[in-house]
């Protein structure tokens, strides 16, 4: 894929370590990620100027399209346009070379058939986008998370833990992984071991809120569990608190110096 979707793709913030203070005998300890600043000038669009702009510089790019077709498809999937989506993405596979690129954007149509909820078709997408085993860790990690994800809503759990615990082995920093699996354990009736795969992911990156919810959930649904993990439980929501306040202080830090810029 062109530079600038990878950047897109993998500008997740500055990560900051944190340790809970709630369990002071045996302190969790957290990360969480810092919004980076946009490079250059901030403007805001709306979703009409933006897939004006984006056409455009499909139009003029000619004989170089794949990088703007690649931002036009990403934006019309952010948008819930999945038939323009998919259709630039398909034209996208025709036009790359080599078989990393091909799975990236297998991997996109696999994301997109999510977001229509289609996992049948997210799950077959993924499948071939493994099948061509790109060298990115990124591909490589989140083909075998979305996979995990994909089989969990079809209640496949038992295969989706397998596809989550491989995503895991590539890397164990992205919560995704964790938090997936969590909800396979939950599926299979192990809720304990669920608890502590979302409790992890929080740990993992206490930015995403999510894999909490699904441990409250958890817990109300369960209580003869709340005693073991009150604690814990306690440590998340404090991490929680503390990023979403980082986030919140860093986007208005910057937002003030780009208007500043602006004036």
């Amino acid at each position: 894929m062109p530079d600038a979707a990878k950047r897109l793709t993998f500008d997740l913030g500055t990560e900051v370590v944190y340790r809970g203070s709630v369990n002071d005998s045996e302190p969790l300890q957290f990360s969480y990620r810092v919004p980076c600043p946009p490079d250059g000038k901030v403007v805001e669009l709306t979703d009409d100027q933006m897939e004006r702009l984006l056409v455009k510089e499909l139009q003029e790019a000619k004989a170089h399209p794949t990088q703007p077709m690649w931002k036009l498809a990403i934006f019309y999937r952010s948008q819930g346009n999945l038939d323009r989506a998919i259709a630039l993405f398909r034209d996208l596979l025709l036009r790359v070379p080599n078989l990393e690129s091909k799975a990236q954007i297998i991997f996109s149509l696999g994301q997109t058939a999510e977001k229509a909820s289609d996992f049948d078709l997210a799950v077959r997408f993924y499948r071939e986008a493994l099948g061509m085993e790109p060298c990115s860790p990124f591909t490589w990690y989140f083909i075998h998370n979305n996979l995990g994800y994909s089989l969990n809503q079809l209640c496949r759990y038992g295969e989706g833990a397998d596809y989550c615990r491989r995503a895991i082995t590539i890397s164990q920093q992205p919560p995704n992984g964790h938090k997936n699996l969590g909800l396979a354990l939950t599926g299979l009736g192990r809720y304990r071991e669920a608890a502590e795969a979302f409790i992890r992911a929080t740990q993992a990156n206490a930015s995403d809120a999510r894999s909490l919810r699904h441990l409250e959930a958890l817990l109300s649904e369960h209580p003869e569990l709340e005693f073991e993990f009150s604690k814990a439980v306690a440590a998340c929501r404090e991490a929680v608190a503390v990023a979403r306040d980082a986030a919140e202080k860093a986007e208005a830090a910057w937002r003030t110096v780009a208007k500043q810029k602006s004036c």
